[in-house]
């Protein structure tokens, strides 16, 4: 059996959860649909706090003087950032209109990438020192056979990617992919990561 055939083979077992049955029969109390309802309560507690602090600071900035009002002004676009990152996980198993494209097991939920992802967009910088500490990440030509090769370090990174997020070429030779083995570097513009 030829290589890529068996990886397809082993990842159309995965999704479908013909790899875990084993473990779920195991752990029969492990549920995905709670674990989601736990994270969504928290993230929505995490939000009203923060939606609490936020209605504070427009009331202050109502009443602060005019050479308050920038630093405060400034506080209130960072909160409504920090806000804007507490999302909640939609199952999609209980919408009406969705219908899965193959069967999963029933502990397990259909949900939307873009929800329990980060997806970081790289960019490309001018560097004239490449003799920093942090790897600069700037394309295909820095994977092979899965693994990250890196010839250029920089100082501080812009784009941060972070060890363990999944590296994906999307400009140029599209697809490759790798584990960011690395604590920090800097991606460039060719390069999403996925945390």
């Amino acid at each position: 059996m030829k290589t890529s055939v068996l990886k397809k083979s082993i990842l159309d077992y995965a999704i479908k959860g013909l790899l875990t049955q084993k473990f779920r029969r195991e752990n029969p109390n492990l549920n995905t649909f709670s674990e989601i309802e736990k994270y969504n309560n928290e993230m929505l507690e995490k939000k009203e706090n923060l939606q609490k602090e936020l209605k504070n600071l427009e009331s202050s900035f109502k009443k602060a003087s005019k050479e308050d009002k920038e630093s405060l002004k400034t506080q209130i676009q960072n909160l409504k950032k920090e806000i804007a990152k507490y999302k909640i996980i939609n199952i999609l198993n209980l919408e009406s209109d969705f219908t899965p494209p193959f069967e999963i097991p029933p502990t397990w939920a259909w949900v939307r990438l873009g929800d329990i992802i980060k997806l970081i967009s790289g960019r490309d910088i001018e560097v004239s020192n490449l003799n920093g500490m942090y790897p600069y990440i700037t394309g295909a030509g820095n994977f092979k056979n899965e693994q990250i090769i890196v010839s250029k370090f920089i100082d501080i990174p812009q784009v941060e990617a972070i060890k363990n997020d999944l590296l994906l070429t999307c400009k140029g030779t599209v697809g490759e992919v790798s584990i960011l083995p690395f604590d920090r570097a800097h991606i460039a513009r060719q390069i999403m990561a996925l945390r």
